[in-house]
């Protein structure tokens, strides 16, 4: 056992060597199994210097490393792949260290080369560009305050202007480039939505590695990982601790085993997925090619079985960022505005509506993401204590008024107000037997043996008054229902269908049958556009029929509409309720 303090510890293989910041324990490789190293050894440890060292530890060093670390998912050595990784600590003020993973062998445990580089403290460029931008600025505006002093003298001396104007010109330059300088387009920017990762992959010999490989990166809730967190090489998307994002790049490494990604180039980091304190960054390799079980995780500390992953830890300036994009939190102009603590609302000084009476928008729309169920309610509330609203009844169907209603000029009303209807409505006049205004007329041919009775029947599942027309004649013998309709006053139009009839025939139409015709009282021919003649069902039928378009028909006219019934051999024909359909006001 050596406890080793900033001595140097050479390689096995040529012009390997670096200083030794710390190291806990080193055991001589001897050609004997694994030894037992006892645990109860004294240990040195020496803190780790701020400037940047290497060390190379020999790969023919045997460790006794923690029996519980084979159980994780380890880095096969026959790939020989090792990485160092540089940069992607965020917290500039952090070490990165990043060893090789450690092949798990229930025989044996041998331990790799890995380097352990520690990072300085790198620039932060976003400072720098700023620094640099207030730099030019302060150059433009000492620009600006010479050339109104020079313009100031040429005046003076030349013109003779009086000191008001002078002033007034003075006055316009410094407008003039104070506008320049506060240019928004020059102060907003946007945060690129990438994270860079670089970093250098070698052999177990601590050769750079060329090639071609795939890197996968994925996020988790914490460091550890567990056997069930992949599943035949394939992330396991519903494991608990995974954070559901992931993504695959490929990279053909031909410098030094240097690489760098972008992460998110290829799946875009989702809105509020960094909206948690913890979160750890899982990196994996494999030669591109390879069977996706060829994955190797890249394990940060191989001494530690709960610590695979990378924690991605916060800049230390972005712990409380004062700025989104160069604006302040605030309620002035090009400030970012936010909800009040205590009522949860915006305040009345930012709304569109606080200064003009208006806004440039043509429709304010309430629930634009269709949110709100069919039996909600929307409204506009006006005032807290006032409390009157219009608003949508999604139960009733109604938009409703809180309050009393004035209007001036015309109102336009269709359907109802308090229950009487107005404006124009679709009207359903049902005529029932006996029908009013009726007439039952033989036409004095084929009139024989029948009877026509008024009675009761079940009609499409209601009782009701029908006709029913029998003849005991073997040849058909038919009567007639002559209805006399005239249009009422309010009368516009028909309907599209005008007219419904229920009848029911027995057999056939050889059998029993029913004609309907329809004629305007002084204009000759059957106004049925359609097939209304050898109606036949036998079951309860509800027809509609349609009117010719081409017949006018206006208030006063009267409609006559004639059922002719037909029955032999005692079947029977049946008519039930006429439904006349107009549109009146």
């Amino acid at each position: 056992l050596a406890a080793l303090n900033n001595e140097p510890l050479r390689a096995s293989a040529p012009n390997k060597k670096a200083p030794l910041p710390t190291l806990l324990a080193l055991v001589e490789k001897t050609p004997t199994a694994q030894k037992n190293i006892p645990t109860d050894l004294p240990k040195k440890e020496v803190p780790i210097s701020p400037v940047p060292k290497e060390v190379v530890v020999n790969k023919d060093l045997d460790i006794d490393l923690p029996k519980d670390k084979t159980s994780k998912n380890p880095v096969n050595l026959n790939n020989n792949l090792e990485t160092k990784t540089e940069a992607f600590i965020l917290n500039p003020h952090k070490t990165a260290i990043v060893l090789e993973d450690i092949y798990g062998d229930r025989q044996k445990e041998k331990a790799c080369s890995c380097d352990i580089k520690i990072i300085p403290p790198s620039y932060d460029w976003e400072s720098l560009a700023m620094l640099l931008y207030k730099v030019i600025i302060l150059f433009v505006l000492i620009f600006f305050l010479l050339s109104a002093m020079v313009l100031w003298m040429i005046l003076d001396r030349k013109y003779k202007i009086s000191k008001t104007k002078k002033h007034r010109w003075f006055g316009v330059w410094m407008i003039f480039g104070l506008l320049f300088m506060t240019n928004p387009a020059l102060a907003v920017t946007t945060t690129p939505q990438n994270i860079i990762y670089e970093g250098e992959l070698r052999d177990n010999l601590g050769n750079p590695v060329t090639g071609n490989y795939d890197f996968r990166f994925s996020l988790w809730d914490n460091q550890d990982y567990e056997l069930t967190d992949t599943i035949a090489g394939n992330i396991n998307v519903v494991a608990p601790d995974y954070f559901g994002w992931q993504e695959v790049q490929s990279q053909n490494i031909t410098v030094d085993g240097k690489f760098t990604f972008q992460l998110g180039a290829v799946t875009p980091f989702t809105v509020g997925l960094f909206d948690r304190t913890n979160m750890s960054l899982q990196v994996e390799v494999k030669a591109s090619g390879a069977p996706i079980t060829s994955y190797e995780l890249i394990d940060l500390d191989t001494l530690n079985p709960v610590i695979d992953r990378m924690v991605i830890d916060t800049v230390p300036y972005a712990f409380n960022a004062d700025k989104l994009d160069f604006r302040e939190l605030g309620y002035g102009m090009g400030e970012i505005p936010y909800l009040d603590g205590v009522t949860g609302k915006l305040p009345a000084s930012v709304l569109p509506l606080s200064n003009l009476p208006g806004t440039d928008e043509s429709t304010f729309m309430l629930d634009q993401d269709d949110s709100a169920l069919p039996g909600d309610t929307l409204a506009l509330q006006f005032g807290n204590t006032l409390n009157e609203t219009l608003a949508w009844n999604g139960t009733t169907g109604q938009f409703e008024f809180s309050d009393d209603v004035q209007v001036t000029g015309n109102l336009v009303v269709s359907g109802s107000i308090n229950g009487v209807s107005v404006g124009l409505r679709n009207k359903d006049d049902r005529l029932s037997p006996r029908y009013r205004n009726s007439v039952l007329v033989g036409d004095g041919t084929n009139n024989n043996d029948g009877f026509m009775y008024e009675e009761e029947d079940t009609v499409l599942g209601n009782m009701k008054q029908i006709l029913r027309w029998k003849s005991t004649n073997a040849v058909l013998q038919d009567y007639d229902v002559i209805i006399r309709y005239p249009l009422p006053e309010n009368f516009k139009a028909f309907q599209s269908p005008a007219i419904s009839l229920e009848y029911l025939t027995e057999l056939t139409s050889a059998d029993a049958k029913i004609d309907l015709t329809v004629t305007k009282e002084g204009l000759a021919g059957d106004q049925i556009a359609g097939a209304g003649i050898g109606l036949s069902s036998n079951v309860w039928l509800n027809q509609d029929f349609t009117l010719n378009a081409a017949t006018p028909w206006n208030v006063g006219d009267v409609m006559i509409i004639r059922l002719k019934m037909y029955s032999k051999n005692s079947h029977n024909a049946k008519v039930g309720d006429i439904v006349i359909k107009s549109v009146v006001d």
